[in-house]
């Protein structure tokens, strides 16, 4: 049974205040409501991250898109979703294995 509340909603509730953008499913970062052109330094730290640790992407529909370089400025809108991986995993096998 839904509750009807929006994520933003329950945010305000734990004491949390928006926008959000989003790095894997557990890890979330605010924004400026209009966006804001962010280094992918920027964003990896603002979700307690280190570029020295992760890589970090895109996500397009899921999946893993375009690089973002630790000096590489994007636009982070709300709502906006990356995927942060450990340097050198090699993730092309089921159990992480090169």
């Amino acid at each position: 049974m839904s509750t009807g509340r929006t994520g933003q909603e329950k945010d305000k509730e734990k004491g949390e205040t928006g926008p959000f953008f989003h790095v894997n499913k557990d890890r979330k970062g605010q924004v400026e409501a209009d966006g804001e052109d962010l280094s992918g330094r920027e964003i990896l730290t603002r979700v307690g991250l280190t570029v020295e640790r992760y890589e970090l992407f895109t996500v397009d529909q899921g999946r893993a898109g375009e690089e973002v370089g630790p000096e590489t400025r994007v636009r982070v809108k709300p709502g906006a979703h990356f995927r942060a991986t450990l340097r050198g995993a090699d993730y092309s096998r089921e159990d992480g294995a090169r």
